[in-house]
């Protein structure tokens, strides 16, 4: 059988975009819907508590704080304060210690990398004022 290049219809690149682009538009506005759908629907828990006690859930079962750990905050080289974290160690142990160890820079510097294993010199990505902070 000798083969033919051109026994596909839509063969080539020409082909593919035009199966794939109105496929890539499809699946991008089932999947817009879908959020939107996700973003509006109404949900059991849409109503607004206006206290801790009528709230379903029990806010007083938080877990105990093992860890705190700081961020000394500068802005252009000036001290603008400390945000304090306090850590969950009785819940996540794994995450507190590794948070706690880069927080501190207790590990040094990284054999792989050859970087700082620390939080010093970070800077934030976005600051939305009023906003966990």
């Amino acid at each position: 059988m000798i083969f033919n290049k051109n026994r596909h219809k839509g063969a080539g690149k020409e082909g593919f975009v035009k199966m794939a682009l109105p496929t890539f538009f499809l699946v991008l506005f089932l999947f817009l819907l879908m959020m939107f759908y996700f973003y509006f629907a109404p949900t059991k828990s849409s109503k607004i508590y206006t206290s801790k006690d009528d709230h379903p859930h029990n806010y007083d079962t938080i877990d105990t704080v093992t860890h705190k750990c700081y961020f000394d905050i500068a802005i252009d080289g000036n001290v603008k304060g400390r945000i304090i974290i306090g850590l969950f160690g009785n819940t996540v142990p794994k995450t507190v210690r590794n948070f706690a160890e880069l927080c501190s820079g207790v590990n040094g510097v990284s054999r792989l990398t050859g970087w700082d294993l620390n939080f010093k010199g970070t800077t934030f990505h976005r600051i939305i004022k009023g906003f966990m902070a």
